[in-house]
C-alpha cells in the first residue's frame, strides 16, 4: 500500500500536522517494512522532528531494533544529536537496552561522545547511573575496541566510575577498574 502511494506521487518526506514524517511514524509504530519502503524511496534520514529527533532517535527511543537496523542499513547518521544533545546510543544506554546499544556500537557509534550541553554525560555514564550491568559491559567493550576513554568526565568532574560508586553499583565499579578505568584525582 505504502509503495503504491509513493508511486502515485506522494512526497516521501511529507510531514503531518504534528511535524512527523512518514519515516518517523513508521519508527514510532515499529514498522520496519515501512521504514525499508521509505528509505528505498530516498526518505531524508536527517529530517528532524521539532525537538531535534531523527528517525534513528525515534527507533531507539521506542526500542524497535528492527527499525533501527533498517535505518542504519540505509545510512542513517549514527551520531546525530537531538535538541538535548543526545545520540541514539545515549538514549539506548539510558533505557538499558543492551540490544540497541550493541547494534549502535556495531555501526560505529561514538561511545565517547559527550552531550554538548547540560551534564555532558556519555552513554557509559548514563548506564553506570542506572546500573544496568549488561549495558555497561557492552559500552565498556565498545570503548576499549574503539579507543574511547573510560575516564571521561562530565561537567561536575565525575567519571563513569565515580557515577557507578555514587549510585551504589560497586560491582560495576570493580568491572570498570578491571577494564582500566581510574579514579579522578578530586574524587
Amino acid at each position: 500500500m505504502l509503495q503504491a502511494v509513493l508511486e502515485a506521487g506522494a512526497p516521501v518526506d511529507a510531514v503531518n500536522p504534528n511535524g512527523l514524517s512518514g519515516l518517523m511514524l513508521a519508527c514510532f509504530n515499529g514498522s520496519d517494512e515501512c521504514v525499508r519502503v521509505l528509505t528505498r524511496a530516498s526518505a531524508d534520514l536527517r529530517l528532524r522532528y521539532r525537538n531535534g529527533l531523527t528517525a534513528l532517535h525515534v527507533a531507539a527511543g521506542c526500542r524497535f531494533a528492527s527499525c533501527l537496523v533498517a535505518l542504519l542499513q540505509a545510512g542513517a547518521p549514527v551520531d546525530a544529536l537531538d535538541s538535548q544533545g543526545r545520540t541514539a546510543l545515549m538514549m539506548s544506554a539510558s533505557s538499558s537496552d543492551v540490544v540497541l546499544v550493541e547494534l549502535l556500537l556495531h555501526a560505529r557509534a561514538d561511545v565517547g561522545m559527550h552531550q554538548p550541553d547540560g551534564l555532558k554525560f556519555t552513554a557509559l555514564m548514563a548506564a553506570c547511573e542506572i546500573g544496568d550491568a549488561p549495558t555497561v559491559r557492552a559500552l565498556m567493550r565498545g570503548a576499549v575496541e574503539l579507543g574511547a576513554s573510560l575516564d571521561a568526565v562530565d561537567n561536575q568532574g565525575r567519571s563513569a566510575l565515580v557515577i557507578a560508586v555514587a549510585n551504589g553499583h560497586d560491582d560495576l565499579a570493580v568491572e570498570l577498574l578491571q577494564a582500566g578505568a581510574t579514579m579522578p584525582e578530586r574524587h
